[in-house]
């Protein structure tokens, strides 16, 4: 293409103007950036919006896309079946209250359902182990022990389907 300068616009294998940001040459198209005021970036964005509406009104009917000359895409996303994996970084913390703690840790995937259980016997033994419930987020407030006991804590991730995940490693806190 031939810019206002009378020289081309590419220069080194990219558009001179793409060094500014905004096209700099004259064009017949009625809507062009020198003509309209807008910027390339304005425009990408505008061409974004118009693509995404295209495709969420042709309901992935790749023939009405293609009518419309805009590609066509699945905004289909494959749910992760997988067990999640266990939640890391578990921490115990005394509660305002006596009998009372937290139990904070971070699971794999945000906003997960997870399984809290607590042992006050020998942690080696899974027949000690009993749920104490099941928590949204990242914090359990575990309440009624007898202060002075200690009692081990593991977690593990709800997945989809409930798919369990593996427990984390346990941690221990003698309860005030």
């Amino acid at each position: 293409m031939i810019g206002s300068d009378g020289q081309g616009i590419y220069q080194g294998g990219a558009p001179k103007s793409l060094k500014t940001g905004i096209l700099k040459f004259e064009s017949p198209d009625p809507f062009h950036e020198a003509n309209t005021g807008l910027s390339v970036s304005q425009l990408h964005t505008d061409v974004v919006l118009l693509g995404n509406y295209v495709n969420s009104v042709a309901l992935g009917d790749a023939a009405v896309v293609e009518k419309s000359g805009f590609p066509s895409y699945s905004t289909e996303r494959a749910p992760d079946e997988n067990p999640p994996t266990a939640p890391t970084h578990l921490r115990l913390k005394q509660g305002e209250l006596s009998g009372s703690f937290l139990a904070r840790y971070k699971p794999s995937r945000r906003n997960s359902s997870n399984e809290v259980q607590i042992c006050t016997g020998d942690p080696n033994n899974e027949a000690d182990w009993h749920t104490k419930g099941i928590f949204l987020g990242s914090r359990a407030d575990l309440e009624g022990f007898t202060p002075g006991i200690v009692v081990w804590v593991r977690v593990r991730t709800v997945g989809r389907k409930g798919v369990m995940g593996s427990w984390s490693d346990p941690a221990q806190i003698r309860v005030v």
